[in-house]
């Protein structure tokens, strides 16, 4: 890759990553204020991620928002050694069976980042937790209310 190539790649690259912060740290302040029903899963999430295959770990934010009764998005800020950010949205589908929550969907990364990741979990109004599948990588999500 020539020189001017690779600069203007890793400008783009610079420019995603600064909308995708702007804009989760938004929705992360907005969902402060919002007053979470007490038997949903809609609001904000903290905690951390683990890869079972490379032993790499990092922070984790989330801001759950109910769509429909059956459709959440998930907004995701993954960090790794504290510098790297990676900032995503999912849908999942809910399906809820007495306090429990389960959560499957699947999201299409760019190939650096995994490429087609699958999710799997459950969540209570308290605690989330959600295996992720890629062809290279699997680990878990694990997170409470901040």
């Amino acid at each position: 890759m020539k020189p001017q190539s690779r600069l203007l790649v890793i400008g783009l690259c610079c420019c995603l990553l600064a909308s995708g912060c702007t804009a989760f740290r938004s929705e992360w302040k907005s969902a402060r204020n919002i007053t979470t029903p007490a038997e949903d899963i809609s609001g904000r999430w903290k905690g951390t991620w683990q890869s079972d295959a490379t032993g790499h770990h990092g922070g984790l934010r989330c801001v759950v928002t109910m769509l429909d009764p059956v459709s959440y998005r998930f907004f995701y800020d993954a960090s790794y050694k504290r510098i790297l950010h990676g900032y995503y949205t999912i849908t999942q589908t809910v399906t809820r069976a007495e306090r429990t929550f389960k959560l499957q969907g699947s999201a299409e990364l760019p190939k650096i980042f995994g490429g087609h990741y699958d999710y799997e979990g459950t969540a209570t109004t308290t605690n989330l937790i959600s295996n992720y599948t890629t062809k290279a990588d699997h680990g878990v999500f694990q997170m409470i209310r901040p």
